[in-house]
């Protein structure tokens, strides 16, 4: 029979009811019931008019996944509705995920069966604990900052209601069945992770093995910058590839062992369940598990197998369990480079193959060993690159929609990264197996693997310097080489220098970090190696710990206060990251570049009563301008100010609001001389809410105001003899002369 793709698609009758599933949760997202009734009542009478059971199949499929995905909509619609309405929330429910990376680190599901994201919820709960809780449900607000993600629309697409900032939780007891089964393989990652990291010196070449093993990447590690410029980022998460390289490697050892065939497939079987359930029952390793599945079954019951046909049903198996996976890019990716793959490497293959082939005029018996070796090896070398290419061709086009990144090196460098992945598994595994009975061999396992992630690292940073290697689709961020002031939420702040290597002054609490500072810092190809902590308030500094792990960092600002809370989690951070620490009192001026410096105006008060001021009042000069940030300190700080002698006067000043204190008294407000305020402030708290009347006075004297509750982000412009402010909201703009 003639190879190639059209007979696979020919034993694919899974292909109808796929689509059905699809077809389903489109009807339900889109609300045409109509139409779903007319397609359904269609189908089923011509499947049973010609007999034509998969018709009939893919029909009750559609209704049945159309209704499936509306009844998980109006859960998730209702909570939300309900966060709309309430200032205050409780909720009884499952603690899904605990430990994640990324933006949902802690997944819960109430007993209705909404989903919910948790902020501030304590460490010590644990996934698959029953938890009562209080908190505040963070409000559906539209994007305030440039490239700021939307959660609504973000969580939504995932099934999720929304966040609760936790104020108050309570464990109630255990869940049963699959979120218990959950909580377990988190606890095996744990234990796993400190096994196969143990004996490695080098941290970033620790992450780079517990993500090649088990899928676990710190988020915004710099480990992982150059697998990205070579498109070879699939090797750290968990998918078809880690869990093909698991079935084979446990293949090698049953035929080394000489297992019986059917022993053998059992055998395989529960390594790949068994490693798809300890990385979490990811999609990918589920979708490959189920197609392996599927495969060795036929095998089992003496059957041809279609690969195709396989990947749709393992595609309506993980859509029954979570029909939102339809939006999520791993998913599209996931199913649509096997897809691509079955389909066009064959095509590739029957063009590559013939230039591989030794003399067709000397016949295969009378061939030595050595041409034997040659020509096996070739072809699956050549195989391997076929696939990756074939794979590339797939993933390509999502990877510049989501992501922005064309990497055409990656069709070479993941031949490479593959190899290097199944040697870190085959370590892996005779590191855990020797362990037990020879702790020091799998040390010397364990950095063995660290040799090798550390040359991965090393071939990805050499490849990624290649011509043509890869293209970051951005824009240019409106405030190059000048100043965002992010408009940060619930009382907190951030502002983003673009000079130097790029300063951050405050970054938000740590979910604002992930949903506003790092978005826009991203979306636009920028950094920051110099991070200032105003003073210790979560919603101000939460996000700095975060910063320091995702960016380059070399020296971070702190307030001299007694480290607790937030500020004692950055310490320790900057500590763990071989960071620089300065403090006020004994570093007057962090020097930028050339044409930029902050200077600090006033070190806090650690003995002050009120957190505000206790913090840092720093200015900064850039291209000649002046510009104040005194964040939410109030009188006491501006009375100290005033009494130190120092000249004040500044172009800008940008100022939040102390809650217990009042704050722009006039002999400050003299002294400052600004030119323009920008206003930290929003709805809430109402505390932190700028008076209207001292607005409109500063107004009357010529003052240029911009209140963040208003204009939203507010970019900072120096250009020679003009500083141009603009909302980002309302693109209001002011140009202020010197």
């Amino acid at each position: 029979m003639k190879s190639g793709p059209l007979p696979a698609l020919g034993r694919c009758p899974l292909l109808l009811p796929f689509a059905g599933a699809v077809l389903g949760i489109l009807v339900s997202e889109w609300g045409a019931w109509a139409l779903l009734v007319a397609i359904v009542t269609s189908a089923l009478f011509g499947g049973l008019w010609r007999f034509k059971p998969t018709v009939v199949a893919a029909a009750l499929i559609t209704l049945a996944f159309a209704i499936l995905h509306d009844e998980r909509r109006k859960q998730r619609d209702i909570l939300a509705e309900e966060f709309q309405r309430k200032a205050d929330i409780s909720l009884t429910g499952t603690l899904l995920e605990s430990n994640r990376a990324g933006l949902v680190r802690r997944l819960f599901e109430t007993d209705e069966g909404a989903r919910l994201t948790l902020d501030g919820l304590p460490r010590e709960f644990r996934t698959g604990q029953r938890i009562t809780l209080m908190g505040t449900p963070h409000k559906d607000i539209p994007s305030r900052n440039p490239a700021g993600w939307d959660p609504r629309d973000t969580l939504w697409k995932r099934g999720i209601a929304g966040s609760v900032e936790v104020t108050s939780a309570e464990m109630v007891g255990w869940s049963h069945g699959f979120p218990v089964l959950r909580g377990w393989s988190e606890e095996i990652r744990l234990n796993l992770i400190e096994r196969l990291t143990n004996g490695i010196e080098n941290r970033e070449s620790a992450e780079v093995v517990q993500a090649v093993i088990l899928g676990e990447k710190s988020t915004g590690s710099r480990a992982f910058d150059d697998f990205r410029k070579t498109g070879t980022m699939h090797v750290f998460a968990v998918s078809g590839l880690h869990v093909g390289l698991v079935a084979l490697i446990v293949f090698g050892v049953g035929k080394l062992l000489r297992l019986p065939p059917r022993v053998l497939i059992w055998a395989v079987l529960f390594a790949m369940f068994g490693y798809a359930f300890i990385t979490g029952l990811r999609p990918p390793a589920l979708r490959a598990s189920l197609m392996g599945a599927l495969l060795l079954g036929r095998f089992l019951l003496l059957r041809r197998p279609s690969v195709v046909n396989n990947l749709f049903a393992a595609a309506i198996v993980v859509l029954f369990l979570d029909s939102f996976q339809l939006w999520q890019a791993g998913f599209q990716l996931s199913f649509l480079v096997v897809g691509v793959i079955l389909l066009l490497e064959p095509l590739i293959w029957c063009r590559v193959e013939p230039h591989l082939a030794h003399d067709p005029y000397l016949p295969k018996p009378v061939w030595s060993r050595w041409q034997r070796f040659t020509h096996w090896s070739r072809n699956k070398v050549g195989k391997m690159f076929t696939v990756s290419l074939a794979a590339w061709s797939g993933s390509a086009p999502l990877s510049v929609f989501y992501f922005g990144w064309f990497t055409p090196i990656a069709s070479f460098a993941s031949v490479l990264m593959v190899m290097v992945a199944f040697l870190i598994l085959c370590c892996a595994f005779l590191s855990l197996t020797l362990g037990s009975i020879a702790q020091p061999v799998a040390l010397k396992l364990n950095a063995i693997n660290g040799e090798l992630a550390h040359f991965a690292r090393h071939s990805a940073a050499t490849m990624s310097n290649w011509p043509g290697a890869w293209m970051r689709y951005q824009n240019r961020a409106e405030w190059e080489e000048g100043m965002c002031v992010l408009d940060i939420p619930y009382g907190g702040a951030a502002i983003h220098l673009d000079a130097g290597g790029g300063v951050l002054i405050d970054a938000g609490s740590e979910s604002s970090f992930w949903w506003i500072v790092d978005p826009a810092l991203e979306a636009y190809g920028l950094s920051c190696d110099s991070l200032i902590a105003t003073h210790n308030d979560a919603a101000h500094i939460g996000g700095l710990e975060e910063a320091a792990r995702s960016f380059p960092v070399g020296q971070v600002l702190v307030p001299r206060e007694s480290e607790r809370y937030s500020l004692a989690e950055l310490v320790t951070t900057c500590r763990e990251e071989n960071i620089t620490l300065h403090y006020p009192d004994s570093t007057p001026r962090l020097p930028v570049d050339e044409e930029t410096w902050i200077e600090v105006l006033h070190p806090g008060n650690p003995h002050s009563p009120r957190s505000d001021d206790r913090g840092i009042v720093v200015r900064i000069f850039q291209n000649g301008w002046s510009i104040l940030v005194t964040a939410d300190t109030g009188y006491e700080t501006e009375k100290a100010l005033l009494e130190s002698g120092k000249h004040l006067q500044s172009d800008l000043w940008i100022c939040g609001r102390n809650q217990r204190d009042s704050m722009g008294h006039d002999a400050f407000v003299k002294a400052v001389a600004p030119k323009a305020i920008i206003a930290t402030e929003q709805s809430y708290p109402e505390a932190e809410q700028i008076p209207p009347v001292w607005k409109a006075w500063l107004e009357n004297k010529g003052v240029a105001f911009f209140s963040q509750k208003e204009h939203g982000a507010v970019f900072v412009l120096p250009k020679g003899n003009e500083l141009t402010l603009k909302g980002y909201l309302t693109g209001r703009k002011v140009r202020l002369t010197r």
